[in-house]
């Protein structure tokens, strides 16, 4: 049984999407990024062939003084087998260096941010694709993603959009007058 994490020690989330792109200048890029669900046509177990996720995570400086392990869980795991299981060095969180000087409320966390790939990804079955970060006995839930088959005669909304072409009458966005 997870316990809950208090959230005024340890919170974060998770960014699910196709892909994800380190670019020029310090930035990333999320391509795909997934809302509630992912949702296919083709029976399961499937394959992926590229799958990211960006995780988030922030805790209380002096909160904890265990190491942490950060969990992913695709549907069908063992709950005692995720296909994710990385160790993270508390040293290595609290050592991270600053290149500047920050606000004093962003002095009193610790924050790590995880970019993960997995090229291909198999997915069993459907349910929830989970994303854990454990420190002793606290369970911080990152985040989650269920993963199904759509369903007879199910419409996904906003389907249809990204598939029309601009009508005659719609501006570019060099013809928009500003306003």
């Amino acid at each position: 049984m997870e316990s809950q994490p208090d959230r005024q020690r340890s919170w974060g989330v998770s960014l699910f999407c196709d892909d994800i792109r380190q670019e020029v200048g310090n930035k990333m890029s999320l391509m795909g990024l997934y809302q509630a669900d992912m949702i296919f046509q083709n029976d399961f177990p499937l394959i992926i062939p590229r799958f990211g996720i960006l995780v988030r995570y922030f805790e209380t400086k002096g909160a904890f003084s265990e190491d942490v392990i950060l969990k992913v869980f695709l549907p069908g795991d063992d709950p005692e087998q995720p296909t994710v299981n990385q160790l993270i060095n508390r040293p290595e969180m609290n050592s991270a260096a600053k290149p500047y000087e920050l606000d004093p409320e962003m002095e009193a966390l610790v924050s790590l941010r995880v970019p993960m790939m997995f090229s291909p990804l198999q997915i069993k079955c459907e349910g929830f694709i989970k994303v854990r970060m454990y420190c002793g006995q606290v369970v911080t839930k990152l985040g989650a993603l269920r993963v199904r088959k759509i369903r007879e005669g199910e419409v996904i909304p906003n389907a249809s959009i990204a598939s029309q072409q601009p009508s005659s009458r719609s501006q570019t966005a060099s013809q928009a007058t500003p306003t």
